[in-house]
């Protein structure tokens, strides 16, 4: 009668401290040029299909955390979602 049904998965993305750093200034959480029309990460991976809830503040660490609904969560997408991180990360840097 009642079965929990998996909607998302979720995920944490380590990545090394100096990178976290220039991420976060890049992107304004620092005072960084990404401030002035440059596109941000989050927005870059939730425009991947099924990707949402994405979280990279520097609270919990040089993480980032993202999800992946149930019906796009395939080895094929989690492996876009990390080029897109390395992507971003090169322009940070």
């Amino acid at each position: 009668m009642f079965e929990a049904m998996p909607t998302q998965q979720s995920y944490m993305v380590e990545i090394p401290t100096d990178d976290m750093l220039a991420l976060l200034k890049a992107e304004e959480m620092l005072g960084g040029p990404l401030d002035s029309g440059g596109e941000l990460l989050f927005i870059k991976l939730q425009a991947l299909e099924g990707v949402n809830d994405c979280n990279y503040d520097g609270h919990f660490g040089a993480n980032i955390y993202f999800s992946v609904e149930h019906e796009h969560d395939t080895a094929e997408r989690r492996a876009e979602v990390i080029k897109v991180i390395r992507d971003h990360l090169e322009i940070c840097r």
